[in-house]
């Protein structure tokens, strides 16, 4: 799959089509996840979705205002306006798996103040900002590695990364997340929330009757 990381100018091309007034409404800061999918699927076996019957690794989860990670009280006053069916067709190659597609608008999108198409516009253009690290592309088997050496490959595929903007998350002693912080001009900054993964990581492998099944790489 060929992809491009935008350039600055890009970059301002995409802002220019993001509201002004709501882009300030959404507090600014924020935090991308990117799922490992092999922990996703295990963790869902019964999954019918996309990304659960193809070869993915790395998959954007989501986009959050980074003052609203981890709290639930401000869902009260959100808007709950379904997700259209366009918008939801539209984003499936960043997200390929349609209950996630939903989750994400109406636990982040909609609290973000933005409208829909402009909140996966920003998702999408987040997941640009980082080129996931090859040693990550493709996973067949159970892997031991440490968060410092996630860490590491992570900046070494993206110079402008700093370590601080990087948080890790497990499932036991399994990678499930790893979080990407971003500040209003959607540079690198340090996270508001820290991970919980130990010293000792594993990377839960690719499903063997996976592999080459629609396979998809995010960057």
């Amino acid at each position: 799959m060929t992809t491009f990381k935008p350039s600055t100018v890009a970059l301002a091309a995409v802002l220019s089509l993001l509201p002004c007034a709501e882009v300030g409404a959404a507090g600014n800061n924020w935090v991308m996840t990117l799922s490992w999918s092999p922990q996703y699927c295990e963790q869902n076996k019964r999954s019918t979705e996309l990304q659960c019957s193809g070869e993915y690794y790395f998959v954007n989860f989501g986009l959050q205002a980074a003052g609203k990670v981890g709290d639930a009280s401000f869902r009260d006053s959100c808007p709950h306006a379904a997700l259209d069916q366009d918008e939801q067709d539209r984003w499936l190659w960043t997200i390929p798996n349609v209950e996630r597609i939903r989750y994400v608008w109406a636990e982040q999108g909609a609290c973000s103040g933005l409208d829909q198409s402009a909140y996966y516009t920003q998702m999408d253009y987040a997941s640009r900002r980082v080129d996931i690290p090859e040693v990550y592309s493709a996973v067949e088997r159970r892997t031991s590695t440490s968060p410092s050496a996630i860490r590491a490959a992570f900046l070494a595929a993206n110079p402008e990364m700093r370590e601080e903007s990087i948080a890790l998350h497990c499932d036991a002693y399994w990678l499930s997340e790893v979080r990407v912080c971003f500040d209003e001009n959607m540079q690198f900054t340090q996270c508001p929330v820290g991970g919980n993964c130990s010293e000792e990581v594993w990377l839960r492998p690719i499903r063997p009757d996976k592999v080459g099944a629609g396979r998809f790489l995010m960057r």
